[in-house]
């Protein structure tokens, strides 16, 4: 009995469809501003090329940005730390020179075919893991989703450490098979550091994971071949890293990984900070996380290697300082990982009880999908609050996430901010992992419960004008409310601008509630957004400023006040769920 020549599988057209889509949409819509870290990698692509070094004359640096941007540049970009080179890696930036010569725009079109192979390796991953259907689906949404989506063609380092990161891990599923397979393996591996050293030790547990089945067997020779494509490498590395960065580790600037001591703080912020946050711009990878835990456990072996991956990415590959750019910069590393475990989750989804949570926080995601294709520098402007969730708000729904989000751990209110969503989203990988061990209503209906808890936490209503009453002068602005209520939030100035980053500004706040008694914060780090929750009835705000900040030209530049229309508001203020520290009180 004779069988008919196998297909063409479903998937492969599927995934092909949808590599062509998203190249075509992030080709085809608003153009990605050249911001953060871009201009120095064209500037050392293009000076290599030119002058054999990583720099050149202003007037032809200016020429080179007028034909990547439509503008000319003032000055070069702070590329180069003192006498001791570049300020960030330089080794993609040689290999995409050539590419200079044709056209400034070339690097970022090299970089998106790489991000596609990535997208491809990332389907093969999620196919080993839970079959087809769940493949195509986690590849289309780690496609279109924050932190990939804005990375994928942009002249970063980002996409071309997932791309490696991910087709060297699923190189490794069949290590052992064959010796020349596992040594190309081998060269990938090494190859991710050269990118960039943000993701050095994830290769090093790749290379761990490429070893494990000749050390297991008891094959030293085969062990000892496989070790010299990295022993090479990392010698090449280190050569080269001493000749032209000065280091032995390459460049070192703000964004490095956060020293132990620090994980506490830095990692719940890379997670929900108004600039960066993972989770405040794509929740649908809380289930990415509850996905590999809930594998891991099950003993799933692409599961446990992603849960071991994603922690060492998240503690080593987690900068502390992003600086400008899109969200989630620093997690794109994580994307293969993440997208195994949403596989797990798509995987194990039965009825509408468990797809109902994956559907809302995926609804939730494609808000900034929507919003970046419509926009895609408005997420530049997320300084002092989230200027795109405010769109939102604006023109299309009464729910501002934006303020939920804290922007740094620096006053009571940001900290308690950042409790009430490590509190929300830790039940949801919680009940995740409950969901995925036991399929069924179970914990998939409390996770539906806690989602809509959240979503309705965001909504508010900005008040109008008329309810209240503004008055600036002497550095000063005052609002009154001649009818007390409780508020979520008072925002004033022009969210484009960076007080706290630029200027050490500081502010003092006087809030008087409709019993007369006074609650004062004083010296806050001068923000946009005051959080004025869990204060109960207000009648006044006064806020003035003891270094100087023009309170009064911000007030008048633009003033909001935000009242909560949530029930689920108004039960966490009665119990004080996530209230902070209570302020300083002075009775009337």
């Amino acid at each position: 009995m004779t069988h008919p020549a196998p297909t063409r599988r479903w998937d492969d057209i599927a995934l092909a469809a949808l590599l062509v889509g998203v190249a075509a949409l992030l080709l085809t819509t608003r153009r990605q501003g050249m911001t953060g870290d871009e201009p120095r990698y064209l500037l050392y692509a293009a000076s290599l090329i030119r002058h054999g070094s990583f720099t050149m004359p202003l007037g032809e640096w200016s020429a080179i940005h007028r034909a990547a941007t439509g503008l000319p540049a003032a000055d070069l970009p702070p590329s180069l730390v003192g006498s001791s080179g570049p300020s960030h890696p330089v080794y993609v930036a040689a290999l995409l020179a050539p590419f200079t010569l044709l056209s400034a725009q070339a690097p970022r079109f090299v970089t998106l075919m790489v991000g596609l192979a990535g997208l491809v390796a990332v389907h093969r991953l999620c196919r080993l893991a839970a079959g087809p259907r769940a493949a195509i689906l986690t590849t289309l949404v780690a496609a279109l989703t924050v932190p990939l989506m804005p990375y994928l063609h942009l002249f970063y380092m980002e996409a071309w450490i997932f791309a490696l990161a991910a087709f060297a891990w699923w190189r490794v599923q069949p290590a052992g098979a064959g010796l020349r397979a596992d040594l190309l393996t081998a060269i990938v591996i090494t190859a991710i550091p050269f990118a960039h050293m943000r993701g050095s030790v994830v290769a090093a547990a790749l290379y761990a994971f490429l070893l494990w089945p000749a050390v297991r067997a008891g094959e030293w020779r085969r062990a000892a071949l496989l070790l010299l494509p990295g022993i090479a490498g990392l010698a090449l590395l280190v050569a080269l890293n001493l000749a032209i960065h000065g280091s032995i580790t390459g460049p070192v600037n703000s964004a490095r990984p956060p020293l132990p001591w620090a994980w506490a703080e830095v990692l719940p912020m890379q997670l929900f900070n108004v600039r960066h946050g993972l989770l405040a711009y794509a929740p649908i990878w809380i289930l990415g996380m509850a996905g590999l835990a809930a594998g891991a456990w099950k003993d799933a072996p692409l599961a446990r290697q992603g849960l071991a991956l994603l922690l060492v990415a998240a503690v080593t590959g987690v900068g502390v300082n992003p600086g400008e750019g899109w969200p989630a910069r620093f997690w794109v590393l994580s994307m293969p990982m993440l997208a195994v475990g949403l596989a797990h989750w798509i995987g194990k989804e039965r009825g509408i009880a468990m797809r109902l949570p994956g559907a809302l926080l995926l609804l939730l995601t494609a808000i900034n999908t929507v919003l970046f294709f419509a926009g895609p520098n408005n997420f530049l402007e997320n300084r002092q609050t989230t200027m795109s969730y405010g769109v939102v708000f604006d023109r299309v729904l009464p729910l501002h996430f934006g303020l939920l989000l804290p922007v740094e751990l620096d006053d009571p209110t940001q900290r308690a901010a950042l409790a009430r969503l490590l509190l929300g989203f830790g039940a949801l990988f919680l009940l995740g992992i409950g969901a995925m061990l036991r399929p069924g209503w179970r914990f998939a209906l409390p996770m539906t419960l806690v989602i809509l808890g959240g979503v309705d936490l965001a909504r508010v209503t900005n008040l109008p004008r008329e309810a209240f009453t503004l008055e600036t002068g002497n550095g000063a602005a005052r609002v009154t409310l001649p009818t007390p209520r409780p508020l979520v939030a008072l925002q004033f100035g022009d969210g484009r601008e960076m007080w706290s980053y630029e200027t050490d500004n500081r502010l003092d706040l006087q809030v008087t509630r409709a019993d007369g008694t006074v609650i004062r914060q004083s010296h806050l780090v001068a923000r946009q957004v005051l959080p004025l929750r869990c204060l109960g009835s207000i009648a006044a705000i006064t806020v003035t400023s003891p270094t100087g900040l023009d309170v009064a030209g911000a007030a008048a530049y633009r003033l909001r006040l935000y009242a909560p229309a949530s029930a689920v508001e108004r039960l966490a203020t009665r119990f004080r769920i996530g209230c902070g520290d209570r302020p300083e009180e002075i009775q009337p």
